[in-house]
């Protein structure tokens, strides 16, 4: 589901099902364990693992350097991350800063002519199902003119949809 330098995998194991933690590079220890961070059980029951997933993703993210903690790219169900991402931002919205600068940066750097606030706008609108111009007026407004810091208190809950939803786009496109 993600990548980078981290994993979380799962096994089964009679009618319970388990998360562990697997980084790419290894823990670097001799014994190498492996950390369980989540369950859930009936086994077959895939939402029950969905949810204990997404518990493991917001209770071990800061550890795993997890996005938002990092703004990487990550790859994945985009419903799942946003779920994820968005959960993390209302718990720790002193987070808001680095998602917005790790936009702001991209938007910076990476935008030709307008194509990637553009594709941004047309993907978050078909994954939220928010009217295109209201999503242009977020993303334009907070990435493009907006300089100072922003605070959740300070974010409509249409804003924080749409602004979480363009991270977990722009972080699933790769690259750093």
């Amino acid at each position: 589901m993600m990548g980078g330098a981290w994993g979380l995998k799962c096994f089964v194991l009679d009618s319970r099902g388990y998360i562990y933690y697997h980084p790419d590079f290894g823990i670097g220890d001799e014994c190498e364990c492996l950390p369980v961070v989540g369950n859930w059980e009936p086994a077959n029951d895939w939402s029950a693992g969905l949810d204990s997933l997404k518990d493991a993703y917001i209770t071990y993210w800061e550890d795993f350097a997890l996005p938002p903690y990092m703004g990487q790219w990550a790859n994945g169900p985009s419903d799942f991350l946003e779920d994820a991402v968005g959960a993390i931002l209302r718990q720790r919205p002193s987070r808001w800063p680095e998602v917005l600068d790790r936009l702001r940066r991209d938007i910076r750097e990476d935008d030709t002519e307008g194509g990637l606030v553009r594709f941004l706008v047309e993907q978050v609108s078909s994954q939220t199902k928010v009217e295109e111009s209201a999503v242009s007026g977020i993303l334009t407004s907070f990435l493009t003119r907006r300089e100072t810091p922003v605070r959740k208190p300070s974010l409509s809950e249409l804003e924080s949809l749409v602004l979480v939803a363009a991270f977990v786009t722009r972080i699933g496109m790769g690259g750093f």
